[in-house]
């Protein structure tokens, strides 16, 4: 009886340590978002979606959405309603969503197809370069849970 109280207490400190990493990982990745965003023009974005607000703070990434938004053509009629192509961004980082962007933009204009895309819940840098190359339909995938 007392081996098994002992493997009780061990598995509840083993849960806890656990859940102390996890919390610290959320509490990081919080202190990240603040970093990176502009809060106060991320939240009158919610509240204003028509509206385009400068929502990171390095500027570059603001320039180069704008000038995306601006130059990328969707002059065409889709070919095959249903048929879409996926593009996705797990990878959290702009360069490699960029790339992604790119190869579904041009394969997009060739095929005449919609393009849709595959996100994390909460990958706003992500959602924000994915708008810009008008893929607007997008699909978010719960970060726990893939399949």
């Amino acid at each position: 009886m007392l081996i098994f109280n002992w493997k009780i207490y061990l598995l509840i400190i083993m849960f806890l340590i656990k859940e102390i990493k996890i919390l610290s990982i959320r509490i990081e990745n919080l202190f990240i978002h603040f970093q990176e965003f502009n809060v106060l023009n991320l939240f009158l974005e919610k509240i204003f979606p028509n509206k385009s607000f400068k929502i990171f703070k390095i500027n570059n990434i603001n320039k180069f959405i704008d000038h995306n938004k601006k130059n990328i053509k969707h002059n065409y009629i889709e070919k095959n309603p249903g048929q879409e192509i996926f593009v996705e961004s797990f990878i959290n980082h702009p360069i490699y969503t960029i790339q992604e962007c790119i190869i579904a933009n041009t394969a997009s204009r060739i095929l005449k197809k919609t393009c849709c895309g595959i996100l994390r819940q909460g990958d706003i840098k992500s959602t924000k370069i994915f708008n810009s190359f008008g893929i607007n339909k997008i699909i978010y995938i719960d970060k726990e849970i893939f399949f």
